[in-house]
């Protein structure tokens, strides 16, 4: 099985914390994945990202503010971002 669909056939994934944006032709330009335990009060943040030429126009940070949004409304606390950088 490849991690796509481990990760999508976790016990914990809740859709509503999966936000994606998308242009005019209905193509995913931005994503931010948040998982959250309801057995903790922490929000994990895990993958943000961003296609190339739609950086820099604040898509990739609306994405990730709903979510956090979303993950408050929940009861989470916490929020924990796991982040990694390519240059």
């Amino acid at each position: 099985m490849n991690r796509q669909k481990i990760m999508l056939s976790a016990w914990n994934l809740n859709p509503f914390l999966h936000i994606v944006a998308e242009n005019k032709d209905r193509e995913y330009v931005a994503y931010c994945g948040l998982w959250y335990n309801e057995k903790t009060d922490y929000a994990y943040v895990e993958p943000v990202c961003t296609i190339p030429e739609y950086r820099n126009k604040d898509i990739g940070k609306a994405v990730f503010l709903e979510a956090l949004k979303r993950a408050f409304s929940l009861v989470a606390k916490k929020a924990y971002v796991i982040s990694d950088s390519y240059f």
